[in-house]
């Protein structure tokens, strides 16, 4: 049975499953306890530990959730706890030939990639970006803008468009126009990029999860035999989550097996621009979302959770 130490609230968060579920755990309430909780709760339930995936943001919270819950489930349950990156590595290395990827692509490294954009950068045809004598700091801000489109899952091809098709209109200002500009030149150079990790076997972190994304969209047979696998999906650190990682949630929980869990300085009073962003999506996915704030704080209390 789960602990009798539980609050009214973390009662209600371990018990709950009748829908889409977010935890909303303010500092020192209990968080990783009601995450225990919750999966022993489950497999009381008759869920099988297997067929339960808990995913999270940090290597550090993956080992701690693990090691939470064996303790009171038992070592060797089949409980799958992992990052977003390894779940999606995982993922991709399995289904290689539905994305017609090496098996044994090798991660590329931020050094190997700088190196590749200096060495290459006459050959990216940029437009409006101006090459400085020391490139650098451009190459990272450019590797950091793909990064952050490969978060939002937008592939080169569809920033390309979206800046030609803008660039049409004739009532854009002087400002508005050298933005659209520079962005065509970053989709050269993302194409570029994805280009040469494709024909040299690499993979950079954001890809693992992109490409995950993108073979779950858009193949049914595996959609439906990585949803088949499990029967309940937990998240913690949900507010270090992007676009990227919530859309990969979507594609394997249907909502009704979901619990997500956002561990936040000042709980539901105050949200993070990218954090509200993140809610709003998961309230856009399932507009039955039940919220449930953990907001006592057992850091001061003789108490222990």
């Amino acid at each position: 049975m789960p602990s009798t130490n539980l609050n009214d609230n973390q009662q209600k968060a371990v018990t709950y499953t009748n829908g889409p579920l977010l935890i909303l755990a303010g500092p020192g309430s209990g968080k990783t306890f009601t995450i225990t909780e919750k999966v022993v709760d489950l497999t009381e339930k008759s869920l099988l530990p297997e067929k339960i995936l808990a995913l999270t943001f940090s290597e550090k919270a993956a080992g701690e959730m693990q090691e939470r819950i064996e303790n009171k489930i038992g070592v060797g349950s089949g409980i799958t706890v992992s990052t977003f990156h390894s779940f999606c590595n995982d993922l991709i290395r399995e289904f290689s030939l539905y994305l017609g990827i090496n098996q044994n692509a090798k991660l590329i490294s931020k050094e190997h990639s700088h190196v590749w954009g200096i060495k290459n950068i006459d050959s990216f045809d940029f437009q409006n970006l101006a090459i400085p004598t020391q490139p650098y700091d451009l190459i990272t801000s450019l590797l950091e803008g793909v990064s952050q489109l490969k978060d939002h899952l937008i592939p080169p091809k569809e920033l390309a468009e979206y800046a030609g098709r803008k660039l049409e209109d004739a009532s854009i200002d002087e400002g508005e126009r050298d933005v659209l500009l520079k962005l065509s030149d970053l989709a050269r150079f993302y194409e570029h990029y994805q280009q040469y990790k494709s024909d040299n076997g690499f993979l950079d972190y954001d890809d693992m999860i992109s490409m995950a994304c993108n073979l779950l969209e858009t193949n049914d047979v595996v959609r439906n035999m990585v949803k088949a696998r499990y029967d309940y999906v937990l998240v913690d650190e949900f507010q270090d989550t992007n676009f990227a990682q919530l859309f990969l949630v979507h594609m394997i929980a249907d909502g009704n097996n979901l619990t997500c869990v956002a561990d936040d300085d000042q709980c539901i009073y105050r949200f993070r621009g990218a954090y509200l962003a993140n809610i709003e999506q998961l309230q856009e996915y399932y507009h039955s979302l039940e919220k449930i704030p953990l907001e006592k704080n057992y850091r001061s209390s003789s108490q222990i959770v």
